[in-house]
């Protein structure tokens, strides 16, 4: 078996110590989710009478806000707009917006600028004749939270400096580039998040390297663990932890990864590694899960391509290996292997005086 911890509501009955039949009912929630919010109502019977009351809560979060565009180069003398644009589920709620430039905060208008409010959902930011590079950040406050999002502007000489020139890759267009810069685009279509790619300077002039989409989430594998997210929290939901590996085992079975997205499924992973409380008995079977998955990973080209995701990849075997397999070496079992066609694990427990050495990869029989 698999569990997760529910234990985040909580009911408590007190007994009132000066009047007696009198008593007070607590319904807490322990670290509250947006998803936790909705009508509430207690219910309370004495000798056949039944009498409700019933309260909405809301649980507020700090508002989404999404810039467009996310990264941008321009020539110098260039006008450009940029908006901000809030999409929470209060809709009906009406934010503040504010800008700033290398963090100084703007006023509406300036000689070289301004920006206006586009209620109810964002503002947008215009800069005419641009002459250097700087970060402007927009920022959303509603009530006492507050979020803040911030753009690079690049700005390159008309004397003909030469740039990332603008193309499509992995169904993502890729706008005019600075060089030793980074472009941020939305995922292609059936995902969320977002895309970059580097713009790096050769020995022949700017040139575009690999697009990485290790922060892309397809929507299949969204939706695959918003539910476990929910089962986790105390939601009822079409999939628990097994289902959720054998999900994500399908989902790599029957696509081809991003460049990088390999690296989002195993972020994805360990999220759910670090929640579970696998008992015992189901160690090693949800430990050949996440092998068999991390195999489908290394299995195709370009899904890790970074030296740091290629360490996510190794520090996760690690964490598979300790917590799921190693129990399996005791005082009846002195070996463990496990094989796949990229992956080979090995556990022993080593008798230094028995036995001082060690031969890796041990036999089928040990």
């Amino acid at each position: 078996m698999v569990s997760f911890c529910f234990r985040r509501k909580w009911q408590r009955i007190i007994k009132d110590p000066h009047f007696d039949g009198q008593y007070t009912a607590l319904l807490g929630v322990t670290d509250a989710d947006v998803t936790d919010g909705g009508v509430f109502t207690c219910q309370v019977e004495d000798f056949g009478f039944r009498r409700c009351v019933s309260k909405r809560m809301r649980i507020k979060e700090p508002p989404i806000i999404t810039l467009d565009p996310m990264s941008l180069t321009v020539r110098k003398g260039d006008n450009f707009t940029v908006k901000c644009i809030c999409s929470t589920a209060d809709s009906f709620d009406r934010h503040t917006y504010s800008w700033t430039k290398n963090r100084e905060l703007l006023p509406v208008r300036t000689e070289w600028g301004s920006y206006e409010v586009l209620y109810p959902t964002g503002s947008i930011l215009q800069v005419y004749k641009v002459k250097k590079s700087a970060k402007f950040s927009c920022l959303v406050q509603d009530g006492a939270i507050s979020s803040e999002a911030s753009i690079e502007v690049l700005v390159v000489g008309t004397d003909g400096v030469e740039t990332c020139q603008a193309e499509e890759s992995f169904d993502v267009q890729w706008p005019v580039t600075a060089p030793d810069s980074e472009s941020i685009q939305n995922c292609p279509r059936g995902y969320i998040g977002r895309a970059h790619r580097q713009c790096s300077l050769v020995a022949r002039g700017p040139a575009w390297r690999t697009p990485d989409f290790s922060r892309c989430t397809s929507l299949e594998l969204h939706k695959t663990f918003e539910n476990l997210r929910l089962y986790c929290i105390g939601y009822e939901t079409s999939l628990g932890p097994e289902e959720t590996l054998s999900a994500v085992l399908g989902h790599l079975d029957s696509r081809h990864l991003l460049p990088g997205e390999g690296s989002r499924v195993l972020e994805l992973l360990r999220e759910f590694a670090a929640k579970a409380n696998i008992t015992h008995y189901s160690a090693p079977e949800a430990g050949k899960t996440f092998l068999d998955i991390i195999d489908k990973i290394m299995q195709q080209n370009d899904a890790l391509i970074s030296e740091e995701q290629v360490q996510l990849l190794q520090q996760f075997i690690q964490e598979v290996v300790i917590q799921y397999m190693s129990p399996q070496v005791n005082s009846k079992r002195s070996t463990f292997r496990s094989s796949s066609d990229t992956v080979d694990v090995s556990i022993a427990a080593i008798d230094k005086i028995k036995s001082p050495f060690l031969r890796i990869p041990f036999s089928r029989k040990s």
